[in-house]
């Protein structure tokens, strides 16, 4: 009762091993500790080894394991929040492959306890740098959060909130390790599960045959807990924010929810959006205002637009840019050859290359978030119509 997607592909021997688990299982308190239980999988070592052992033995047996979250709008305006562990190997390494993912999802080693208190310096630390040297993807967070669940999961667990509860959680490391060491395991017990489970396999048929009974024997090795999906419901209060750096540039970020003003979303907002890159911001904000950056955005799942400038020497002047893109875009006169390079621009963002192991791993993505061939065509035809 697994659903198990497989992406025939040729991948020179190699079978990339996708695994979903659906994180609406687990409290909602616990979304800040997601970054930190993903590494903690292969960080912190099992029951069985060391982290030093746990890691020699990953390059030894297989090609690698990787475990991270992910929190998303779908298009029903719902959000997706997922556990996603990616691991390959060939096929003379996949028994071991499997049976190291059994001991890291089944028996981590949540004991260490210095361990745990460096990776949450070494991720406070990076986040502080991250947030010097590129602020408007924190300004954006925090916009976007304002709007919606998902954006809101996302900046909790990645965002400006989530660098206040590092800081905290470097306390509490020390002051109450017990507690910390027990919400890690709530959220492996609450997760962890085959009943909320999804599979997705990249390589070709012959090497997914071979591994059929593999992977069979694994999932059936997992516990098939029985836990409600719950509803989950969050959001930042809708007001103007500055955070303040000790930076000498600005990052502006200024968005809406274009739904909520009755936009109809095409496939022309992504030809807007790369126009409006390349010709008004790009003029306004860097040339002209000497801002390093500028983009503007649009989540076509949540309706969420946003300008945003990088290293931005101004703030009113790339404020009032923002404003007058209406009356840019009303007033444009558009060459043919303007428009064949905004086309160009937004296809290649819809349709990029991608090696086998991506775009296995981006066909999950898109059933995890609903999103079908269907739209992804319509989408096209609008774009180059």
């Amino acid at each position: 009762d697994v659903p198990v997607l497989h992406h025939n592909l040729f991948t020179s021997g190699i079978l990339y091993l996708d695994i979903a688990f659906d994180l609406h299982t687990m409290p909602p308190g616990l979304v800040a500790y997601l970054p930190l239980f993903t590494q903690c999988l292969t960080e912190l070592g099992t029951m069985k080894e060391d982290f030093v052992s746990l890691t020699q033995r990953i390059q030894r047996k297989c090609g690698g394991i990787h475990a991270y979250h992910i929190t998303s709008p779908k298009p029903n305006r719902q959000e997706a929040a997922f556990l996603i562990v990616r691991a390959k190997g060939t096929s003379a390494q996949l028994e071991d492959l499997t049976a190291i993912l059994s001991d890291i999802l089944l028996e981590p080693n949540f004991n260490d306890q210095k361990r745990f208190k460096q990776l949450v310096l070494e991720a406070k630390a990076t986040l502080e740098e991250d947030l010097l040297a590129g602020g408007d993807s924190f300004a954006l967070s925090r916009l976007r959060a304002m709007d919606n669940t998902a954006h809101w999961l996302g900046e909790q667990s990645e965002g400006f909130s989530y660098l206040r509860f590092l800081r905290s959680l470097a306390d509490e490391v020390d002051a109450d390790w017990a507690g910390v060491a027990a919400r890690l395991e709530t959220i492996r017990q609450s997760v962890i599960s085959r009943r909320h489970m999804t599979v997705s396999v990249t390589t070709d048929r012959d090497l997914l045959s071979a591994f059929q009974k593999t992977l069979r024997e694994f999932v059936a090795g997992l516990p098939a807990l029985e836990a409600p999906l719950r509803a989950w419901d969050g959001r930042n209060a809708r007001g103007n924010e500055a955070l303040v750096v000790p930076t000498q540039v600005n990052y502006v970020v200024k968005g809406a929810n274009l739904y909520e003003h009755g936009y109809q979303r095409t496939g022309a907002s992504h030809v807007i959006s790369s126009y409006l890159g390349m010709t008004w911001l790009w003029d306004r904000v860097r040339v002209v205002g000497g801002a390093y950056g500028a983009w503007c955005s649009f989540d076509r799942f949540s309706g969420y637009f946003a300008y945003g400038s990088h290293r931005d020497p101004s703030l009113l002047t790339t404020l009032e840019a923002y404003d007058k893109t209406p009356a840019f875009l009303r007033a444009l006169e558009l060459s043919d050859n303007a428009l064949d390079k905004a086309i160009i621009g937004a296809i290649g963002e819809v349709d990029q290359y991608q090696l086998p192991d991506a775009e296995g791993h981006t066909a999950l993505l898109r059933y995890l978030l609903g999103v079908t061939y269907e739209d992804r065509q319509r989408t096209r035809d609008e774009i180059l119509g």
